[in-house]
């Protein structure tokens, strides 16, 4: 496995759905279809569709265990990092 340091980041994500539009690009340079995701990640079928979809009316968000899950089947992690200093007070 290669060191997640030494990796490269894939991108940027600021708001929930440019996390997805990242997931969803990693998804394509596996070239995984989105039932395979299902079976990878152990979701129900078109569980990750819905996912994917989340702004829609049959759209479903992510919760910890499903993101785990997501992120183990894609072999990607998450990195936290500032993006700029918190003004005084912002932290409590």
């Amino acid at each position: 496995m290669t060191d997640p340091i030494e990796s490269a980041p894939a991108g940027v994500a600021t708001t929930y759905a440019e996390l997805i539009e990242l997931l969803e690009k990693r998804r394509r340079d596996l070239r995984l279809s989105q039932m395979e995701m299902d079976e990878r990640a152990g979701l129900g079928t078109s569980h990750y569709s819905h996912l994917v979809s989340w702004d829609t009316k049959y759209g479903r968000n992510m919760g910890p265990g499903t993101l785990a899950k997501v992120l183990d089947a894609l072999g990607v992690g998450l990195v936290v990092v500032s993006l700029c200093e918190p003004e005084k007070g912002d932290l409590n």
